[in-house]
């Protein structure tokens, strides 16, 4: 009985691990599809497509709150310490939007100003070290020796 009760136990208890560790990794996404991170009393989400960053803040409960009261800027950051301040413009009900000269940053920080509360959450390029490799696999730096 206590084989056949452990039998049972164990597989459930790493099964029960297992999804505790993936949902703690998992990224939470918006209601727009973007990363969400949260920023104080508010959450921000970010989505990029191809050289186009968007940004959105979202209240408690990860609803988009309209921009008409808001304002939002960005800064991406590079791998020399480079800091590129992002213009960021109104999309929308409730987006904003600006445009990237490349995707060789390492991170973007973006930042809310909502009623006078100044609200910043850093999102990291995740694709840097996909475009990176992609790159030398070209150049042929990382072939076998």
């Amino acid at each position: 009985m206590k084989n056949l009760l452990g039998f049972i136990l164990l597989p459930a208890a790493i099964l029960l691990v297992g999804l505790l560790a993936r949902s703690m990794n998992a990224e939470t996404i918006g209601p727009h599809g973007g990363k969400v991170q949260r920023a104080d009393n508010y959450f921000i989400e970010m989505k990029r497509t191809n050289l186009i960053v968007h940004a959105y803040l979202l209240d408690r409960k990860q609803a988009p709150l309209g921009n008409r009261n808001l304002s939002c800027q960005a800064w991406l950051y590079y791998p020399d310490s480079t800091i590129y301040p992002l213009g960021m413009s109104a999309q929308g009900p409730d987006g904003f939007f600006g445009i990237v000269p490349d995707t060789y940053y390492t991170s973007i920080v973006i930042m809310f100003n909502a009623d006078g509360k100044h609200v910043s959450a850093t999102f990291e390029n995740t694709k840097l070290v996909v475009q990176f490799i992609r790159k030398h696999e070209t150049t042929g730096l990382l072939a076998e020796n």
